[in-house]
């Protein structure tokens, strides 16, 4: 049975705190029969934010991507197909293994059913969420309190 965790980081609840924990962990090899990639993307990103560009349309995709490519480049479609195949190889290798994104949270229901079924596709039998809300009032007040 192949188990993939999926961590939907959405904004301000300590998401980037887990994928660095994560990532150190993996590195040392602290985590025991769980895999956490960390060369998908470039070789050294602690988290797959990556991932919501194997789903998403250009339109969608937050203004890092489109400050770092235009809607008809090639090397987006390139640094995709590598992306892709980073992932397929890693949930691949391994029974259990960690996705941790933000911006996954904003997945529309078809780009949702669209990773699902790329996920089952890999052979992935078990995919459990994990995700953190933080109330926003909360948010906005300790914004407010350090004016």
């Amino acid at each position: 049975m192949k188990q993939l965790l999926l961590h939907i980081g959405s904004p301000k609840t300590g998401t980037t705190s887990i994928q660095n924990t994560l990532a150190h962990a993996a590195r040392v090899g602290e985590l025991k029969g769980v895999s956490y990639p960390l060369d998908l993307y470039q070789g050294k990103a602690v988290n797959h934010r990556f991932i919501e560009a194997l789903y998403k349309e250009y339109d969608r995709l937050v203004r890092t991507y489109k400050a770092t490519y235009s809607k008809d480049s090639r090397s987006l479609k390139q640094d995709i197909d590598i992306y892709r195949r980073n992932l397929e190889q890693a949930i691949l290798r391994s029974d259990r293994i960690i996705i941790s994104a933000e911006n996954l949270c904003g997945f529309t229901a078809h780009e949702i059913e669209n990773l699902k079924k790329h996920l089952y596709g890999l052979g992935v039998d078990d995919i459990r969420l994990i995700f953190y809300v933080r109330h926003p009032a909360l948010s906005i007040y300790r914004r407010c309190s350090n004016i």
